[in-house]
């Protein structure tokens, strides 16, 4: 993944002042890589069939173009940060974290709001999966907690992502995950992108150095920090769904609707087990990995 080599941009337009213009420049043609990695739709044409995905196709061409020509020079920004955290993440998130991190098909960053999937293996051998929102602006990441949790608290559900292929089993197709945000304060980003690109351009014995500066970077303790505190909030989210489910049930005097009730504070308990299960397996496999190297 880190043995990128991007040619020249001539098309890439200044976006921000924090980067050189050859900084910004090659950022610009890895986030292209980095894009152009995203799920091909056409490889799930076997699940939904060709005509959903080429309504798919539309829907997200139209998006994209109604973005390009709505979105302010702030809002160009703020993705172009977002999309290089995205990238960095993807490509070291396993140094920090257990598990490994893949990049979410445009159709579900555009309509369910997924970037990457983060799966985990417990030590039972589950596979445990987080959908991930990334974000680069202090004000947006909290505005996108908040709606994921005011999405969760209404829907009852966790987020689906539609296009999804599994590194660590076989699996493809729709999943349904917990969704958490997670962003980065935007000077740590700028330091470490230019890590990043000094990454790229190294050879040798410098290569090693740079790659050991980037694992040490404490990017890695802030997205556990924001993990578990999120994962905490779910589950205190679908607790109060519980309560309220329990209390609605003792209303009720039809066994049909005391059903539906039960039927639903069992798959919420389920939920609730998957979120404890996941914090676990996240806190477990931190703990064994050296700060210094990542292993």
């Amino acid at each position: 993944m880190l043995e990128k080599t991007p040619g020249s941009n001539p098309d890439a337009k200044r976006i921000t002042s924090a980067f050189l213009p050859e900084e910004q420049e090659q950022l610009q043609a890895l986030v292209n890589i980095f894009i152009e990695e995203s799920s091909n739709l056409e490889d799930y044409a076997d699940i939904y069939g060709q005509a959903e995905i080429t309504k798919d196709q539309i829907r997200v061409t139209e998006l994209r173009e109604k973005f390009a020509k709505k979105d302010s020079p702030q809002d160009k920004r703020n993705k172009f940060y977002s999309q290089i955290l995205e990238m960095i993440v993807r490509d070291f998130g396993n140094n920090w974290l257990p598990g490994y991190f893949s990049k979410a098909s445009e159709y579900d960053d555009y309509f369910n709001g997924t970037d990457l999937v983060w799966e985990l293996r417990s030590e039972t051998g589950t596979v445990q999966r987080i959908a991930i929102d990334v974000t680069s602006g202090g004000t947006d990441y909290h505005n996108k907690v908040e709606k994921a949790k005011l999405a969760l608290s209404t829907s009852g559900k966790f987020q689906t992502v539609k296009y999804f292929t599994s590194e660590m089993e076989e699996l493809a197709g729709e999943v349904s995950l917990p969704k958490i945000v997670i962003g980065i304060e935007r000077h740590k980003l700028i330091k470490l992108a230019r890590l990043y690109l000094q990454l790229v351009n190294a050879h040798g014995s410098l290569k090693d150095k740079i790659y050991r500066n980037i694992v040490a970077f404490d990017l890695g303790q802030d997205l556990v920090n924001e993990t578990t505190e999120q994962l905490d909030n779910w589950q205190s989210v679908i607790e109060k769904n519980i309560n309220i489910a329990t209390e609605q049930a003792a209303t009720f005097t039809k066994e049909e609707e005391k059903q539906k009730i039960r039927i639903r504070i069992s798959r919420l308990s389920e939920m609730l087990e998957q979120l404890k299960a996941i914090k676990e397996t996240i806190l477990a496999g931190v703990k064994k990995k050296d700060p210094r190297t990542g292993e």
